[in-house]
């Protein structure tokens, strides 16, 4: 029982977001392989999830070009570090304002971007409470603004 807990606590949930996911994005994921052998990475879309299980997610990954910047305030607000397409311009702006999440050009460098945030937990913590932060200035403003504006 206790092996199977652990093995658990070991899986990490990337959460994508998007009416759709892109070709080059759902090409990452079938290549995607942890680095160690314990653990295990769950893709799965936002609206599969309970509001209850979305603060446990260590990635939110855009994986659809066209997505709007408010698909990300969810994440913003619940501090979960942002990877998303750099063709979107409203959303690199965001990742290079708020310091809150990496970019990717195409999908060998998403995949990059995708290991490199999972494996190294410290930065990704440090992107999502950057971007807690961000969410919060926002919303202390008299006016506030929309995420991405």
């Amino acid at each position: 029982m206790t092996s199977s807990i652990r093995v658990m606590a070991l899986d990490q949930m990337v959460v994508c977001a998007g009416r759709r996911v892109d070709a080059g994005c759902a090409d990452v994921i079938q290549k995607y392989v942890p680095q160690q052998e314990s653990s295990r990475c769950r893709f799965v879309m936002r609206e599969w999830l309970a509001d209850d299980q979305f603060p446990s997610t260590a990635l939110f990954w855009v994986t659809d070009a066209t997505a709007s910047a408010e698909c990300v305030e969810d994440a913003l607000q619940a501090g979960i570090a942002l990877l998303v397409p750099a063709v979107n311009a409203d959303l690199k702006k965001l990742c290079q304002t708020a310091a809150c999440g990496l970019y990717y050009h195409d999908g060998r460098e998403a995949l990059r971007c995708l290991e490199y945030l999972l494996r190294e937990e410290a930065i990704r913590c440090r992107m999502a409470a950057n971007g807690y932060q961000y969410w919060r200035a926002l919303r202390e403003q008299p006016a506030a603004k929309a995420v991405g504006a």
